[in-house]
């Protein structure tokens, strides 16, 4: 195990404060590592906030669109969970994200507020704004509510201000645990990539059978640095994949960048693998729709997304 990420020493102590926040407050790798702080509720407003930094890049070298629908699906449940006000377990099974604009920001922010709430469904809004007030994206999700008991280790996980925790000191790598040590070598792999899918796509790990030319296949190995609370893939990294994949099938280099993505996720992702799939619906002279699917591998569908790219040349 290399001490330092090709020189990267930020990437390196990142990662293994990250652990440090894991082992103090309990959350998952995902969450530490993308570093997505809860903001606090004022006014029936809630949210949550991401630094940028080069792990949440996108292709372009702006911030990816899985990264923004990470940020809006915590922002989105903290919002409801404020408004339900009793102990319960989230589920998103619906998530739009609409892409303003490209922004060279430093900071991410995201304000979530409530839409309709019922028993068991319940829908929110949120908009996202870089550090100088300018509007990056607008999301909605749709989610199901189960009420728990405390203490259910199902309860969605309120983690306040705990992945950006800076206080707690790194942890040494000879103290590292199997499960550590695991998340550790994957980011070397992920981060030493440098593929054309940028960084976040690396730090994702799905290996490309076919791409390019209207289709995308690939094989995406499950681990540990893409758990949610419960134990399965965060619903962040699958909204990120989907759009790894969409823009992967497009001919041409760069493909274009997202404008809206539409999830729907059908059921929580298990298992050791799964598959990662895209076509291209139709290409426009200026707008391209690509249609992309994630299945298990007994092919039941996971989440699928209609995804709408902006090119960056006419069809021809």
């Amino acid at each position: 195990m290399s001490p330092e990420f090709g020189g990267d020493k930020a990437t390196t102590a990142d990662i293994l404060q990250s652990f440090a926040v894991m082992r103090a407050h309990g959350v998952r790798f995902y969450e530490s590592f993308m570093s997505i702080q809860e903001l606090a509720d004022t006014s029936a407003v809630c949210g949550a906030t991401v630094p940028v930094r080069h792990r949440v890049l996108g292709p372009r070298g702006f911030v990816a669109a899985g990264v923004l629908a990470t940020l809006a699906d915590e922002a989105l449940a903290s919002a409801l969970m404020s408004a339900i006000g009793e102990p319960s377990r989230l589920a998103t099974i619906g998530l739009m994200v609409q892409v303003v604009r490209e922004t060279p920001a430093t900071q991410i922010q995201a304000e979530a507020e409530v839409v309709s709430l019922a028993r068991r469904t319940g829908v929110a809004r949120c908009k996202m704004t870089d550090e100088r007030g300018n509007i990056a994206a607008i999301a909605t999700g749709t989610f199901t509510i189960r009420r728990v008991k405390t203490g259910d280790p199902r309860l969605f996980a309120e983690q306040g201000d705990a992945t950006g925790d800076s206080r707690l000191q790194p942890v040494p790598l000879h103290d590292l645990t199997q499960q550590e040590r695991s998340i550790f070598q994957h980011m070397e792999r992920g981060f030493g990539a440098t593929s054309q899918d940028g960084p976040f796509a690396d730090y994702l790990g799905i290996e490309w059978n076919r791409r390019g030319d209207g289709e995308s296949s690939g094989r995406w190995p499950l681990g540990p640095h893409i758990w949610n609370s419960t134990g399965a893939v965060h619903g962040g990294s699958i909204c990120g994949a989907l759009g790894v994949a969409a823009l992967a099938c497009i001919p041409g280099d760069p493909p274009g960048r997202i404008l809206e993505q539409h999830v729907q996720f059908v059921r929580p992702g298990h298992g050791d693998e799964l598959h990662v799939e895209a076509h291209l619906l139709r290409q426009g002279q200026s707008v391209i729709f690509v249609h992309a699917a994630i299945t298990d591998v007994s092919q039941k569908n996971i989440a699928s997304a209609l995804v709408t790219v902006r090119g960056t040349r006419p069809a021809r």
